[in-house]
């Protein structure tokens, strides 16, 4: 195949609604796709229309219409496509003729928010670590929880060796029966909150997701599902959009600045100049005793043209 054409098959795949970009790619090196029925490897490129391109022996192709899905998933499934166990997965809960995956994940005990959609761009800007999609959690811990096991949790910052980000934690409210808490993370590494409650010494009875962003589940019931507002995706869009230029490097920002200095200043020569023409257009001069412009007399004596 050529390189130098086509469009990564990363990105295929992510067009096609079948996952994310970074979850291809994992799968790519697994040896999952094939194109053309050879076995594909990161670097490959697709010629959409020309190439067949194939999951596990499935072939896959463009989906043109784009779906975002708010799902308030329940306990007791999955957020893979399928799973090797075969337990049952948050696709089979929405009943709709197109390929869907999650966006991110919540394991299999934990409920609540979930995003679902075939636009891979989506799904891609939505995981990344660098745009810092708040998502924030109902945790309820058994017993009341100790001020030192809540000043430990927020203080942390290694898990089983792997650094993370700090994480606010809030008390709703505890006695000797259970402990409300609410988790806010800006990052998803995989079971973040169960195990910073292992560290902690607490046993969780509830863990329920119920924002991202500014995205609210509401009173969605569990188990059930609807369409995201374009209000709603244009929010999420734009917010990736803002983060996109606060993570441009610093060199660029400050060229742009300077470029808009430039031409502030430049503007401001402008300005100088048209301030120092006459109404018949003739240049006039400044009269650097009272700053007034005035016209070029014959005695030069810069009296003011009339």
């Amino acid at each position: 195949m050529k390189t130098e054409d086509g469009i990564k098959l990363q990105k295929y795949v992510s067009d096609c609604g079948l996952m994310s970009r970074r979850k291809a790619e994992a799968e790519i090196e697994n040896g999952a796709f094939t194109i053309n029925g050879v076995t594909a490897v990161l670097g490959n490129r697709v010629f959409p229309g020309k190439d067949a391109v194939a999951y596990r022996g499935e072939e896959i192709k463009p989906q043109s219409k784009k779906y975002y899905i708010m799902l308030n998933k329940p306990q007791g499934y999955v957020t893979t496509v399928s799973d090797e166990l075969g337990r049952k997965d948050v696709c089979s809960l929405i009943d709709l003729p197109v390929r869907l995956y999650p966006v991110g994940r919540l394991d299999y005990n934990s409920e609540g928010l979930l995003l679902l959609t075939n636009d891979g761009e989506f799904a891609n800007l939505m995981t990344h670590p660098r745009y810092e999609h708040k998502k924030r959690y109902l945790v309820i811990v058994a017993g009341l929880v100790p001020n030192n096991a809540l000043d430990m949790m927020r203080h942390l910052r290694e898990l089983d060796g792997e650094p993370i980000a700090p994480v606010d934690i809030k008390l709703l409210e505890r006695n000797e029966n259970a402990s409300k808490l609410i988790f806010t993370l800006s990052e998803g590494k995989n079971r973040e909150i169960r195990r910073i409650c292992e560290k902690a010494e607490l046993k969780i009875m509830q863990l329920k997701r119920f924002a991202v962003g500014a995205l609210q589940l509401g009173d969605l019931q569990t188990g059930k599902w609807r369409f995201l507002t374009p209000e709603e995706v244009k929010e999420l869009k734009r917010k990736n959009d803002n983060d996109k230029a606060k993570s441009l490097p610093e060199k660029v920002r400050s060229n742009d600045r300077r470029a808009v200095s430039d031409r502030q200043k430049r503007d401001n020569r402008n300005d100088d100049r048209n301030s120092g023409r006459r109404a018949d257009g003739k240049r006039a001069y400044k009269d650097n005793r009272t700053g007034n412009f005035a016209g070029k007399s014959k005695r030069g004596n810069g009296g003011t043209d009339g």
